[in-house]
């Protein structure tokens, strides 16, 4: 909710559409930065006490958001919360993760995905009728969110956060990690566009309300959800090339339809199929990320900063790129990206037999 209502509460308080994509890359920009370095500089011994410093870092970052004078105040507030990120997801999808194989990590993964992508989907709907009352008042139910958040973190027992079984795994990881994980770069280049740029275009150029943008975005995470439960039901993509070319093609389809499309009935398929889509790439990498590895701290590290990489230069350049020329060059950008990486990938697979029944 707070990425998506930061939209209109900076839109209001004055900031250009460069400016926003500028913010927009900011804490992620320092979630990448820090998801790299604080496994260097810290020793985890509490998984309980840096969740709850990540949520406490979040609540305080909202906070002076909302107070900041200034826009280089801001910019400031938004570094804290992305290094308050870095202490999160890493984390959670290490512990998640931890010890399962095969059925047992997809139903780990996808339990995750779900319980997360609920959450982003509604927050999209209530983000969106809620800055029609007021561009603030996101802000200040995400700050009530953080403080619930805390306060349940630190009254739950705590676990052993040990990685000595971990270290002493034989890493078996699949070749298809490193095809998994282009997907999920290049598809959140496309996902941060949609989430920071689009809602500015629907607005200035369509004409659709913050809810009907926020009911729109909510098929997408609800399908998201959805597909992700499915997906852990099923084992049929697992090690599977083919898989993870389709997924690629179809994510390039999706971006060029978006340029032929303008009505809500028609944005509401696409991000129904965009849904479907996002859930797939994004298991892929998460499962081709940790499946037979060693070191699955690294792994996921691996994978949050690729995702983090895309997500930061969707909104970075998507904002240029929208101020300067219009929504439809940011499409075009993507799809020269998409397209240009699914070139390369295809001899590389075919060179390292990927195709060859299922490349474990």
């Amino acid at each position: 909710m707070v990425n998506f209502a930061l939209v209109y509460f900076l839109k209001e308080k004055g900031f250009s559409s460069s400016e926003i994509g500028l913010s927009a890359s900011i804490y992620p920009m320092m979630y990448l930065i820090f998801c790299i370095a604080f496994p260097k500089v810290i020793r985890r011994h509490s998984l309980k006490k840096e969740i709850a410093t990540s949520y406490l870092g979040m609540l305080i970052s909202v906070v002076l958001v909302i107070m900041s004078p200034n826009k280089a105040l801001t910019y400031f507030s938004l570094c804290i919360y992305g290094i308050s990120m870095a202490l999160l997801w890493p984390n959670m999808e290490t512990w998640i993760t931890a010890g399962a194989e095969g059925n047992e990590l997809n139903k780990a993964v996808s339990s995750f995905n779900f319980a997360w992508s609920s959450g982003a989907g509604v927050s999209t709907l209530l983000g969106g009728v809620l800055s029609e009352r007021s561009s603030s008042l996101p802000l200040y139910i995400a700050i009530a969110f953080f403080i619930a958040l805390v306060v349940c973190i630190l009254t739950t027992k705590d676990r052993d956060s040990s990685k000595a079984e971990e270290e002493e795994i034989v890493d078996h990881s699949t070749p298809l990690r490193y095809f998994a994980w282009i997907g999920v770069l290049i598809l959140y280049a496309g996902y941060s566009m949609i989430i920071n740029i689009y809602p500015l275009f629907a607005l200035d150029v369509l004409g659709f309300s913050e809810s009907l943008t926020g009911t729109l975005l909510l098929f997408r995470g609800m399908t998201a959800c959805i597909a992700f439960v499915l997906i852990g039901k099923t084992s049929r993509w697992q090690f599977s090339a083919p898989t993870i070319v389709i997924s690629q093609i179809v994510y390039i389809a999706l971006v060029a339809a978006m340029g032929f499309i303008s009505t809500p009935v028609a944005y509401a398929v696409f991000f129904v199929i965009f849904g479907l889509d996002f859930s797939l790439v994004y298991m892929l990498s998460i499962f081709h990320g940790a499946a037979g590895a060693a070191n699955r701290e690294k792994r996921m590290m691996i994978h949050e900063v690729l995702l983090t990489v895309g997500t930061v230069a969707g909104s970075l350049f998507g904002g240029i790129l929208y101020e300067l020329y219009s929504f439809q060059t940011i499409l075009n950008a993507i799809l020269i990206a998409s397209s240009a990486a699914l070139i390369v990938e295809l001899p590389l697979m075919k060179k390292i037999g990927c195709f060859n029944n299922k490349s474990k």
